[in-house]
């Protein structure tokens, strides 16, 4: 219920997003809001022993956004959930070329 609940898609989300269009730097802006409500869902369906099918289910809340963005929000976030054994240095330079190549570039180009 909680995952549900962080993930969903609020009318300032559209809003904002809505807004954004036609400014990359906005438009980043609001896809890293929206990475951190889907990197904690995901992290949290994976605690509860949910499986990838949920997850997917969980991305129909930002069908909003362009399927490249999508797909590169899943990707990073889905990666995070596999860090488990890596150190903290690790995980955090793992995260942030994930996150620089999957979202920041492909925002930043659209």
């Amino acid at each position: 219920a909680y995952s549900k609940h962080l993930i969903k898609t609020s009318q300032e989300d559209l809003q904002a997003w809505s807004l954004s269009k036609g400014d990359p730097v906005k438009g980043l802006i609001t896809v890293l809001g929206r990475f951190k409500d889907l990197a904690c869902t995901v992290a949290v369906s994976k605690y509860q022993g949910f499986k990838r099918v949920e997850d997917i289910n969980m991305l129909g809340e930002l069908r909003y956004l362009p399927e490249v963005t999508l797909k590169g929000l899943a990707e990073v976030s889905w990666a995070l959930t596999g860090m488990s054994h890596l150190d903290t240095f690790s995980k955090v330079e793992l995260t942030a070329d994930l996150t620089v190549r999957r979202l920041i570039g492909q925002v930043l180009q659209s």
